[in-house]
């Protein structure tokens, strides 16, 4: 009787735990008001990171009280029922959620990448708007965003993020780069190559700031050490309609122009930022280049005295590239240094070959 007692007093104590439904709540209060609420069965992560959404405002994110000082940590355990605030941004700038970020120079200062994994650097070179290279750590692949493609394709909105991240970095006076602390990402890709890195410019992560205006959508962020703020910055660039989330590109034409070889080489400033047709004969291929030159009076073959171009082929293979083959290439793209690029996707012809 005893252990029937103790064991009936246990089901009904369990049956009252769960009975009483979530034991830890959680509210979103934005402007003093309920926005949301989040139920937790245990202790645990908040996994609600909502985003309101204002007209022509940012929001800035989930703070610990209402006087918005210190913004909570989605990585927290939570064992109790707590209210998070909101607050959007009522200034002037257009990366609010950048400007919130601040690097010391205690934090790098002295520091090596791959000791520490932080560092101060020089540019070397950059490549496009998610790559450039540095001193002391190469190459290096930045994390958590990537933008369009500027440099073996073309698309929209490409060649904008390369020269804007090229000015974020030729004007800064230290640059560091950060590694990412979560071991599962590591501090280089998976062919030892390229560094994986978020990259400082005078005190900015330039990575961040790609996000918020528009030139990236936010990838990977969960892994991220500032993955809750580029969930925000994502966000609040789709709700604003910024860039890759609905402007069109101004600079941008995909009109695509019939022209020559003689033409873009004796006029390149009517074609260049464009993009071309041209028809050729293949006398050269390897090394990622690929060379057409103008036909000769006869229509059977090459000029050997008239004008060629050449074309980067990127990771782009093909029978056509075969040194003797009359080729017509439709959707080149003519970069104003005098490039051709956009081989893989271009539209390649044989018009004569063996």
């Amino acid at each position: 009787m005893k252990k029937l007692t103790v064991a009936s007093l246990l089901f009904l104590s369990l049956f009252a735990l769960s009975a009483c439904g979530p034991a830890i709540e959680v509210t979103f209060d934005l402007e003093g008001e309920t926005y949301d609420t989040e139920a937790l069965e245990e202790p645990g992560k908040v996994e609600k990171q909502p985003v309101p959404k204002k007209d022509d405002q940012y929001f800035l994110g989930w703070f610990e009280s209402d006087a918005y000082e210190t913004r909570f940590n989605f990585e927290t355990r939570v064992t109790e029922d707590i209210t998070l605030y909101g607050a959007f941004y009522e200034g002037d700038s257009k990366t609010p959620i950048t400007d919130s970020l601040t690097l010391e120079p205690s934090d790098y200062e002295g520091k090596t990448f791959d000791e520490d994994g932080i560092q101060e650097v020089g540019l070397r070179g950059y490549t496009d708007g998610d790559t450039a290279a540095f001193t002391g750590v190469g190459s290096v692949r930045y994390l958590n965003i990537d933008t369009p493609e500027s440099t073996g394709v073309v698309e929209e909105w490409g060649i904008a993020a390369s020269e804007h991240m090229c000015e974020l970095l030729s004007e800064a006076d230290t640059i560091v780069v950060e590694s990412e602390p979560n071991p599962s990402v590591g501090k280089y890709d998976s062919t030892g190559t390229r560094t994986l890195g978020y990259v400082w410019a005078d005190d900015r992560l330039t990575n961040l700031e790609m996000i918020e205006r528009g030139y990236s959508k936010v990838s990977s962020a969960p892994l991220s050490k500032y993955g809750d703020l580029m969930q925000i910055a994502n966000q609040n660039a789709a709700n604003l309609g910024l860039k890759l989330h609905g402007e069109e590109d101004p600079d941008f034409d995909p009109t695509q122009i019939d022209t020559t070889i003689e033409a873009l080489n004796e006029n390149p400033s009517e074609y260049e930022d464009h993009f071309v047709n041209i028809e050729g004969w293949v006398t050269a291929y390897g090394n990622n280049n690929l060379t057409l030159t103008a036909e000769n009076e006869a229509g059977d073959g090459p000029d050997p005295n008239g004008p060629s171009v050449n074309i980067y082929t990127a990771y782009e293979n093909s029978s056509n590239f075969t040194v003797g083959y009359k080729l017509r290439i439709e959707n080149l793209y003519f970069k104003s240094n005098g490039e051709l690029v956009n081989l893989p996707r271009a539209d390649v012809e044989a018009l004569v070959f063996d």
